[in-house]
């Protein structure tokens, strides 16, 4: 093992023994509360606290807001950063830049300002709801009424859209300008361009900002509770408020049998993912090796 190696390594194991003191261990050592009733001296009771948290209606619900909030968050998450990466990409280094500063900073305003600035903004008086009084719109409690859950996601889009520019617009500055020539030479049109040559090489991109968006899309809890607290409404409870307001309340099992079976879930889709990720991957990989649908096409 050479000297870089070693650095490499040493770097590394802080890292890992963090993970395993203090994720993968305790996690371990709590399976086995999900098959007792501490309730009454440690019984074993099967599988009976999984039934009950399959029968829980605050926990069913709390799945499916987390599940509509991904549904309709995540196509918008992806589709608008790559369009706005794409007319970044067109324009001026210097004017770039700018605009990407400028989308990057609500990733660094604290979660307390960023929640003062929206809580004005979608207050009975506030901005949004007088710029849609010039329409004749009837004013919108957004944090309370069925709209909270799209004012949540308003607040998860502008946290996020600038990370997941920087990461397309790197994606688009990795495919061969020489491809996109050819295509200028051939006539192509900006559509043809885009679905045989910009889309192909972005899929890898496409892959890593949908898989971010995810993860960071827990992350927004933080902000849903300083606006709505632990008991928010219906349409805004979501799965870590019922695991946060399980452990307030001691309820372990409850607790233990809830966060292994979000795991379950969320390691089945991490696990799915990198499959199809990998069988996607090939056919790209044939791609770059020269079945260029679009060269072909145009030579024929």
């Amino acid at each position: 093992m050479n000297k870089d190696k070693k650095i490499l390594l040493y770097m590394l194991i802080p890292g890992v023994l963090g993970f395993f003191i203090f994720y993968l261990i305790p996690f371990l050592m709590s399976i086995p509360s999900i098959f007792l009733d501490s309730t009454n001296s440690y019984d074993f009771v099967g599988l009976k606290n999984i039934r009950d948290i399959l029968s829980n209606i605050p926990f069913l619900r709390a799945l499916k807001n987390t599940f509509y909030f991904l549904i309709i968050s995540m196509p918008l998450i992806i589709i608008i950063p790559l369009i706005l990466a794409m007319i970044l990409y067109d324009i001026d280094k210097k004017s770039r830049n700018i605009y990407l500063v400028l989308f990057l900073i609500p990733m660094a305003i604290p979660s307390g300002s960023l929640i003062f600035f929206f809580k004005q903004f979608f207050s009975l008086n506030g901005f949004f709801n007088n710029f849609l009084s010039i329409f004749d719109i009837t004013k919108i409690d957004w944090f309370n009424s069925s709209y909270s859950l799209v004012a949540i996601i308003i607040i998860y889009l502008w946290k996020n859209i600038g990370y997941n520019i920087v990461l397309f617009m790197g994606g688009l500055f990795m495919i061969p300008k020489e491809y996109k020539e050819y295509a200028y030479l051939e006539g192509a049109s900006k559509f043809d361009e885009f679905r045989y040559i910009t889309i192909i090489y972005l899929i890898p991109t496409l892959l890593l900002v949908f898989l971010m968006s995810v993860i960071n899309s827990f992350k927004i809890f933080r902000e849903i509770y300083l606006i709505f607290g632990s008991y928010p409404s219906q349409n805004t409870y979501m799965i870590q408020h019922f695991l946060n307001n399980t452990f307030t309340s001691l309820n372990y099992e409850k607790l233990v049998s809830a966060s292994n079976l979000v795991t379950i879930l969320i390691g089945s889709f991490v696990f799915m993912f990198f499959y199809f990720e990998n069988k996607l991957l090939e056919k790209i990989y044939d791609f770059r090796r020269g079945k260029n649908v679009f060269i072909k096409k145009n030579k024929n």
